[in-house]
């Protein structure tokens, strides 16, 4: 649940980066979070939470897009 909420807030419509710094905090709080995660046993949930960033992934980019095409 804490690691939602994580990427929830770095994946925010509101938090106003550039994609490329998004992307980097994303990337470094998941290795940070698998290696100290890692040792566990549970692949089918690690599949569900990818599954569930790249959509988080994807609706920033979506975001992104949008907002450069409305001005």
């Amino acid at each position: 649940m804490k690691f939602k909420q994580q990427v929830r807030c770095l994946t925010s419509r509101y938090w106003g980066v550039s994609m490329h710094y998004q992307l980097f905090k994303i990337s470094q709080y998941l290795r940070g979070w698998i290696n100290y995660f890692g040792m566990a046993n549970s692949y089918q949930r690690c599949v569900d939470l990818e599954h569930w960033i790249k959509r988080r992934v994807r609706m920033a980019y979506w975001r992104q897009w949008r907002q450069n095409h409305r001005e």
